[in-house]
């Protein structure tokens, strides 16, 4: 059995120590940078900003 994932939080979301989380999904990754975005999964976005991370490609 594989364990289940654990949905990504930003620090400051798991401390509590913000009023808006600026980790949620970006709207573009960055291009040219090789960087994977995970989305904050906190109960401070609304559904419409739990979108899929965007992946950068060069």
């Amino acid at each position: 059995m594989h364990a289940k994932a654990v949905p990504y939080r930003s620090s400051s979301c798991r401390i509590g120590t913000h009023h808006e989380c600026a980790q949620s999904s970006p709207s573009l990754a960055p291009v040219g940078v090789p960087v994977i975005y995970e989305a904050c999964d906190c109960p401070c976005h609304p559904a419409a900003d739990r979108e899929a991370p965007k992946e950068a490609t060069s």
